[in-house]
């Protein structure tokens, strides 16, 4: 492990070193620090997956509004150099990975966006996507995947989750995620897998086979670690935590409030505090779509979860941190 450790100094330091600007952002700034980082992994059925980094900043003031309007103003006028940018250092993670794994490795569909969403509070986000070609393994009516991300490290900001259609079905893994549901797996930061974790099976939902034992592979996790460590793009001096609490929220018809902000109302008006199952029944979602909401919401810090018995108990996230 102390290899790897050494292995990620170096990569970090080549981030921070060999980033030139763009546009008029620097983006070798190293005074910028996302409130949250969220990945999602999907896989598409094949050897194939689809990756999606979402960087999010709370934008808690005028000045947090300010600074990212000008990066998504850049980004905007200067889309290629960012997508071209960050194409490049994922053929480098992707090349670093096929060594590791033995098998033949490539990135396609590259992009780059903006948005600004509320949550109810409003934050931004800077997303990366792309396609990552042979990142799982599928034979016959098997799909594994993880040993391209082996031994990654997630810091306590950072949520990896993997997901999949309905034609498939969980059939292992390891090690247990802190919040599945028939269609995805979540780990949040902080976490440090094995050298052979992440580790996932799926099977074809009518398929009755048995499942093969694990594919093993040398832990990468400087692969992994080159990937998020790149994906960042700065505003200089723009450094930022929230402290606050959501605010209240106004009367509004709940078709005209987010998924989000109807949670957080619910929540709002049972004293802060309630089963998520009983979310489920009030609001008429699926299991699976509540599931999805609660960790948007978990992600962002507007909420906190914790098990009760077989129950998962959901709480409005207050300022020191604690239960509601």
């Amino acid at each position: 492990m102390r290899v790897a450790v050494g292995l990620l100094t170096c990569v970090l330091a080549i981030a921070v070193l060999g980033t030139a600007t763009v546009g008029a952002v620097d983006t070798a700034a190293d005074d910028v620090e996302p409130d949250a980082i969220f990945i999602d992994v999907r896989f598409s059925g094949d050897d194939r997956a689809v990756w999606t980094i979402e960087h999010r900043y709370l934008l808690e003031d005028d000045a947090a509004e300010a600074a990212f309007e000008e990066l998504e103003a850049d980004i905007e006028n200067h889309p290629d150099e960012y997508r071209d940018r960050f194409a490049d250092r994922m053929e480098s993670t992707t090349e670093m990975a096929a060594m590791a794994t033995g098998r033949s490795m490539a990135v396609d569909d590259v992009a780059v966006e903006t948005e600004t969403r509320s949550l109810p509070r409003s934050y931004g986000i800077i997303r990366y996507s792309f396609t990552w070609h042979g990142f799982a393994v599928v034979e016959e009516d098997t799909l594994v995947a993880g040993d391209a991300i082996t031994g990654l490290f997630l810091d306590e900001s950072t949520s990896i989750r993997f997901s999949w259609s309905d034609e498939f079905g969980l059939a292992s893994v390891t090690p247990t995620p802190d919040d599945m549901d028939d269609r995805s797996l979540i780990w949040r930061g902080p976490h440090e897998f094995t050298s052979d974790e992440p580790h996932v099976e799926l099977h074809r939902q009518d398929a009755d086979r048995a499942v093969p034992g694990m594919i093993g592979g040398p832990a990468v996790v400087v692969v992994f670690a080159l990937m998020v460590a790149l994906v960042g793009v700065g505003v200089a001096g723009w450094r930022y935590r929230s402290t606050s609490a959501p605010p209240d929220e106004p009367n509004e018809p709940t078709a005209l409030l987010s998924n989000e902000e109807q949670v957080l109302r619910l929540l709002a008006e049972h004293d802060g505090r309630m089963k998520q199952q009983d979310v489920v029944q009030q609001l008429g979602w699926t299991d699976a779509k509540t599931s999805q909401v609660v960790s948007e919401l978990r992600e962002a810090g507007e909420i906190e979860s914790f098990r009760l018995g077989r129950e998962n108990v959901l709480s409005i996230a207050e300022e020191d941190g604690t239960d509601a």
